[in-house]
């Protein structure tokens, strides 16, 4: 049994889904994921990164944040898995209500899948979420990430990364140990690595 590790937002949940169709109600826009070609977003949206942040911290204290929903067949995914393996939850996510969020997120649609959740997360220690410190801490071997600097500096950390693809990582170049991969190849990928085949 392995210690997977599970980002949140762009793994687990459609956070995009559900906050774009909110924006775009608020201002007049029209954006889909399909448009978040970087995961800086707020270049994307045209706002300041303080502006995409603070309509986030609204977003989150909405009720448009409880639509949030599942990416398609990840639910039967991680269900499969926590047969096998260990899993837990590794989240950027740090203030109180989004962590409450995270976890009625997960209670609902993941119930009895998850552990723990594990903030990344610290004012001061580690102001920008990355999550190769808390794996190592944790004891998680596999981390699956949407964000190619969670997972790059993860990697560097000695974690075996997977990154889902989404829209804002296909173009920056990750090493060829990470494999970058469509959801549904999740479980076959995870065997590969787990049994020290190559992708």
């Amino acid at each position: 049994m392995v210690h997977i590790g599970f980002d949140v937002d762009g793994v687990l949940a459609n956070c995009m889904g559900a906050f774009l169709p909110w924006y775009n109600q608020r201002h007049d826009t029209s954006f889909v994921e399909q448009d978040l070609w970087t995961h800086e977003w707020w270049t994307v949206l045209g706002v300041s990164k303080e502006r995409f942040n603070q309509e986030i911290t609204l977003f989150v204290a909405s009720p448009a944040e409880y639509v949030m929903q599942p990416y398609q067949c990840m639910p039967a995914i991680v269900k499969r898995l926590a047969t096998q393996h260990q899993l837990s939850q590794v989240t950027a996510r740090f203030t109180p209500t989004s962590l409450a969020h995270a976890q009625a997120f997960s209670d609902y649609h993941y119930s009895n899948c998850f552990a723990a959740i594990h903030r990344s997360h610290h004012p001061e220690e580690n102001p920008q979420g990355y999550k190769g410190v808390v794996c190592k801490r944790e004891g998680v071997a596999v981390l699956v990430e949407d964000q190619t600097n969670y997972a790059l500096e993860a990697f560097q950390h000695g974690i075996k990364v997977i990154l889902i693809k989404r829209p804002w990582n296909v173009q920056p170049s990750i090493p060829a140990s990470i494999p970058r991969i469509d959801a549904k190849d999740l479980e076959t990928t995870v065997a590969y690595m787990l049994n020290g085949a190559a992708h």
